[in-house]
């Protein structure tokens, strides 16, 4: 006599986590039709959350109205560049369908319009036809490379645009000769009294001494935390960055939990470090660390107590690492943009993980909620039914027996 065990599949609210209930709908729908709309819409938004890991065409909703309202120009190049690089996945690169569907192809684009947004003012003199077409090369090289490098075992990440973002900026600032000029810039800012550039944290001896000192207003600091979320999209804006912050929290509470962990510990790190405390102040010393936790903590790795500490201990050496990398690049005249996240993150996925460790990797990529629930599950039906099921059949038969 067998018995069934009844599994309860729990039931999430539908426009949270990965919005699957949307997504699987508009994949049954054709791209020749009156769909194509608004699985392009599902698209781009989701590749807006994807920047932050929130896999959710409402985050992105929510992110890509807070740059239209606040910094619309952002928004407008971003969107653009978004849509340039989904048309060159689906016509050149050929990219997998899941990759199409959850923004993974679209996030990279994005945030290399943002950055080329923000960095105009100092690098790019203008919108002209030079800026255009070296950014459209870009982008094609972007979905390339994203392509080459999210076929290993690791994610691309933001590494691609990473990559061409740095040989643009190179490039552009090295026609006007202001390469070799851009590193004084930056230091004098940092010297002085005006807010120092987003990505440009170049600080000497000097610098750090000048800022020893310094009274730290922690009101300041608590800004810092708030604003590195928007430093992730290269924007200090304090509403954006409240948006954003919600945005995070409509996919996932536990990764907005980590993400603002995350900026909590890059930002109190950097002050641990003696770097110039505009920076700390303006977010730059927490948005590498926002993303570094809230990648790790619980989307890449099955949430525990373990990989709780490990996203918390890569976040601080994500900000480590930034101190180190950021002088580095800033002597040929370079942000250090997101390359701290990209080779932490890097780092910490190349633990194993088995059975016998806490570092589990999940099957498929959702959300950290259903993550861990799916795990827990999947570890409860792998006990063997067959003690169970002999242990029942020995009481029915000892029962049947005459007495």
């Amino acid at each position: 006599m067998s018995i069934r065990r009844r599994q309860e599949q729990k039931q999430w609210v539908a426009f949270v986590g990965d919005f699957s209930i949307l997504r699987d709908f508009l994949s049954k729908k054709r791209y020749r039709s009156p769909w194509i709309v608004f699985k392009f819409l599902d698209v781009l938004f989701r590749g807006y959350g994807q920047v932050v890991s929130a896999n959710n065409p409402i985050s992105g909703l929510l992110i890509a109205g807070a740059f239209a309202f606040f910094i619309p120009g952002m928004m407008l190049i971003a969107i653009c560049a978004g849509i340039i690089g989904l048309l060159l996945s689906m016509l050149i690169a050929d990219e997998p369908r899941s990759q199409l569907e959850n923004g993974l192809t679209v996030f990279n684009p994005i945030l290399c319009g943002s950055l080329t947004y923000t960095f105009r003012p100092d690098i790019f003199d203008s919108f002209d036809s030079r800026l255009f077409s070296h950014l459209f090369f870009a982008l094609i090289f972007s979905v390339y490379l994203a392509r080459a490098l999210g076929s290993g075992k690791l994610p691309c990440l933001s590494a691609p645009c990473n990559v061409v973002q740095l040989i643009l900026i190179f490039t552009l600032a090295s026609r006007d000769s202001n390469v070799l000029s851009l590193a004084e810039t930056t230091t004098t800012e940092a010297n002085g009294t005006s807010v120092p550039d987003l990505f440009f944290e170049n600080y000497t001896q000097q610098s750090i001494s000048n800022n020893t000192d310094d009274h730290v207003k922690w009101g300041m600091v608590f800004r810092g935390m708030l604003t590195s979320s928007g430093q992730a999209y290269a924007a200090d804006n304090v509403p954006v960055s409240s948006i954003i912050y919600l945005a995070i929290l409509t996919y996932s509470p536990i990764t907005a939990a980590f993400s603002f962990t995350g900026a909590t510990v890059g930002s109190l790190t950097g002050l641990a470090l003696g770097v110039p405390i505009e920076e700390v102040y303006s977010g730059s010393w927490g948005y590498n660390a926002l993303l570094t936790t809230g990648s790790l903590g619980g989307l890449f790795f099955v949430l525990n107590f373990q990989t709780t500490i490990a996203a918390t201990f890569a976040g601080m050496f994500a900000t480590i690492l930034q101190s180190v990398l950021t002088p580095v690049f800033a002597k040929i005249g370079l942000p250090v943009l997101t390359v701290p996240f990209v080779l932490t993150t890097w780092l910490f996925l190349g633990i194993q993980g088995s059975e016998g460790s806490g570092f589990i990797r999940p099957e498929t990529i959702s959300f950290p909620e259903k993550q861990r629930h799916d795990y827990i599950s999947s570890q409860r039906t792998a006990t063997p039914l067959s003690e169970s099921d002999d242990s029942e059949d020995v009481d029915i038969i000892v029962e049947a027996k005459p007495s």
